[in-house]
């Protein structure tokens, strides 16, 4: 019986083949899952602990005859801890399955359901369907407790491990544990199998920031918490040549470009894409560091919430095929059918000797005797057919039902996707608003027409107080530069409104590239190598802000100002605050090819 409350929390499918063995994982499996319900049911002495243990225990639960209590056929909505076994071998494939009910260990309305399907296949190998679930007592009125953050079960993570066996999904190696990209693998490690038709596992790549922080604060938890239903790969930003791969596979100005991932990103790669289809990067969903943040509730160290998004969105899109086993049911129909055809094959075999006897000239007796055997076999024929054609008629609205639950899972999962970006949307709608009406108050406080470039800094980071910063350095320089007013007021206008995008949106791949395409204002992220190593040029670079040393090597260029000191605005992207902090305004700061040779050796 299932449960209207039931939800779903771990869902995979994977096939486990040998690898270091001759051997098929079938009975290895099982003893994984004899294990793992031994282990958890030994803490509380359980009744179903001592079947499990007692002489035949361990025996009936590997050959599918073991139910503890003994009339517990599989369902929902009991009291103790449950466990039943079933297993058939039908046209010569071994199907079992697995049934497991218990109690919260912390909330006593709430009990936890473990379905877990084996079945062999021709090539040796064992499909795995594993899906646990949780529900609240029928009858219980009441608050829901909290809801559980994802996690593997302890046998998903074994099965996973096993050095002689190799679980796949499809082509696909599951791996449990996140996969470090380089420049030298990254074609044949995620390029080739990102755009494989054969794949049929969810990829998922991150792409560290400048700094090599990935957008997830653990990347080792985040794809622990996700093996068995997705690979998760770690792309270094810092990495030229690993970079120059994703440029080569998410090319700019084609179709591919929708699909890239830039830095401080993460990005879900369903099966079945196509990097030519200009309209099928929306199925490979996004996400920005700033939204990860935003779902862990403000603190990136606690990323279990997004987690949970993530591993509930991709276990809803398994669903099991007409073969697969994951249920007791599953198996008892496999049976009934296998019952079936034995009796058939049995009438037909008395149906035949019986034709045979009489032919033979036997006596009216034994004739009498065999006609009789012949009436009940085919009334027992009857009965099966008809039991066999209702169950398949059962089994078929089952299966039609199933498919509409994974459509309309589907249609959840992209509606609640969509509500998100809406509500994204929204905010930002709210902070754009609130940003004008903050705009509109500036302006018409304003008692006189900036003239001068300290004038325009404040009036930018009154106009921009949510996107850029102004230090009192930055004030100093530029009391006596002689800017020009008109282009140091469109630079300014051009980082708050469109460079604070470009940082911090985690969508652009070429800050600089992309900067000067929308402003025609050149930009630089860094300073050239001679300069960043001589220390004394580098400490020009140096500011402190809100207790902490930054760095405002990246600038914007003017082309105003003296000849030997062209107007440039430096600044630091910080991530802490998502502000751009201006730290000077005015003269180009020197450099290695500008500055006199005691500098070049590190002497202020």
């Amino acid at each position: 019986m299932r449960l209207e409350n039931e939800e779903l929390h771990y869902r995979a499918k994977f096939d486990v083949y040998p690898y270091a063995t001759q051997n098929p994982a079938f009975e290895k499996l099982c003893q994984i899952l004899w294990d793992w319900v031994r282990d958890k049911e030994r803490r509380s002495r359980s009744d179903l602990f001592e079947a499990l243990t007692t002489a035949g225990g361990k025996d009936a639960f590997v050959l599918g005859d073991f139910a503890s209590p003994a009339r517990y056929d599989g369902g929902m909505g009991t009291d103790g801890a449950c466990l039943r076994t079933e297993a058939v071998t039908s046209d010569g494939r071994q199907l079992w399955a697995m049934e497991y009910d218990e109690q919260d260990q912390k909330l006593w309305f709430r009990r936890w359901h473990t379905s877990v399907g084996l079945s062999s296949g021709e090539g040796g190998e064992t499909r795995v369907n594993v899906r646990i679930s949780y529900y609240e007592k029928p009858g219980y009125i009441g608050r829901s407790g909290f809801v559980p953050f994802a996690s593997v079960p302890k046998f998903v993570r074994e099965m996973i491990g096993l050095r002689a066996y190799q679980c796949c999904v499809g082509e696909t190696v599951l791996e449990g544990h996140e996969t470090y990209l380089t420049g030298d693998d990254f074609g044949q490690v995620f390029a080739g199998s990102l755009t494989s038709s054969q794949r049929e596992l969810p990829l998922i790549l991150m792409c560290t920031d400048e700094r090599g922080a990935t957008p997830v604060w653990d990347a080792e938890e985040f794809a622990k918490k996700l093996a068995g239903m997705a690979n998760v790969y770690v792309a270094d930003w810092r990495d030229p040549k690993l970079k120059d791969g994703l440029y080569s596979l998410f090319v700019r100005g084609e179709a591919s470009f929708n699909y890239r991932c830039g830095p401080g990103m993460l990005r879900i790669y369903r099966p079945d894409i196509d990097l030519s289809d200009a309209s099928g990067w929306r199925d490979s969903p996004f996400f920005p560091k700033a939204r990860i943040d935003e779902a862990c509730g403000g603190d990136e160290s606690r990323p279990e919430k997004f987690i949970e998004i993530i591993a509930k969105s991709l276990g809803r899109a398994i669903s099991s095929d007409e073969d697969d086993v994951l249920e007791i049911s599953d198996v008892e129909r496999a049976k009934t059918l296998e019952n079936a055809r034995k009796l058939g094959e049995q009438y037909r075999e008395l149906k035949s000797r019986s034709n045979i006897a009489v032919s033979a000239g036997q006596i009216p007796g034994e004739v009498e005797d065999v006609a009789s055997l012949k009436e009940e076999l085919a009334e027992w024929q009857s009965i099966a057919d008809e039991y066999s054609a209702s169950y398949d008629e059962e089994v078929r609205r089952a299966e039609e039902l199933q498919k509409k639950c994974s459509g309309l899972s589907n249609k959840v999962s992209n509606l609640s996707f969509r509500l998100q970006e809406a509500n994204a949307r929204a905010v930002g709608f709210q902070e754009e608003n609130a940003s004008l009406a903050l705009s509109a108050s500036v302006i018409s406080s304003l008692d006189h027409i900036p003239t001068c470039l300290a004038d325009e800094l404040e009036l930018a980071e009154r106009l921009w107080p949510s996107r850029i910063a102004v230090l009192p350095e930055a004030y100093d320089s530029a009391k006596n530069y002689p800017a020009d007013i008109d282009e140091a007021w469109r630079m300014l206008s051009a980082m708050a409104n469109t460079l604070w995008e470009l940082h911090f949106s985690g969508e652009s791949v070429d800050i600089s590239g992309e900067f000067y395409l929308k402003t025609k204002f050149k930009h630089a992220l860094s300073e050239s190598g001679f300069t960043k190593t001589n220390g004394g040029l580098m400490r020009l670079r140096k500011r402190t802000y809100m207790g902490r040393e930054i760095d405002i090597s990246p600038h914007v260029k003017g082309k105003s100002g003296p000849r030997d000191g062209v107007f440039r605005i430096y600044y630091c992207p910080d991530a802490e605050t998502r502000l751009l902090v201006i730290g000077h305004a005015g003269a180009h700061l020197p450099t290695s090819r500008t500055c006199r040779p005691r500098a070049l050796l590190g002497f202020s």
